[in-house]
């Protein structure tokens, strides 16, 4: 009898330590590939493999496929409404609104900026889920 408690204790044991181990190479996985917060990043052209910017910066003197893209802390766990605003500093004018249903798996968005006809200055994107700023980034037009 004792036996098979002991049996039955160590095979608890192993599985407890089996997740564990699970647990940390699963989530080690995740931090190389996930941001630790929500980032605002600009450019023109994606990187195919990590669909991240390949000519990443925030000032810009060409304003045609002009890009921003949010990136979610880890994937998205549960559906919820998502809101990013672009705003003209120095009028405090919102030139651009991107309304969105963030679904449960989503790890980040691309948005196309409409640039062309905004005059120079600096700009204020945020990233908002549920009326709660997550986010802000500022990019420039010269």
């Amino acid at each position: 009898m004792k036996k098979k408690i002991l049996v039955a204790v160590a095979f608890i044991f192993f599985l407890l330590a089996l997740w564990f181990v699970i647990s940390i190479l699963n989530n080690l996985d995740k931090s190389a590939t996930m941001p630790d917060t929500y980032t605002i990043t600009f450019g023109y052209n994606i990187n195919d493999s990590n669909l991240s910017f390949i000519d990443s910066a925030e000032e810009f003197t060409t304003r045609e496929n002009l890009k921003a893209q949010i990136s979610f802390p880890s994937v998205h766990l549960k559906s919820s409404k998502g809101v990013f605003k672009v705003i003209n500093v120095s009028s405090g004018k919102v030139v651009q609104t991107f309304n969105m249903n963030i679904n449960k798996g989503v790890s980040g968005q691309m948005f196309n900026l409409d640039a062309i006809d905004w005059p120079l200055g600096t700009y204020e994107c945020t990233f908002e889920i549920d009326g709660k700023i997550l986010s802000k980034n500022n990019f420039v037009l010269k």
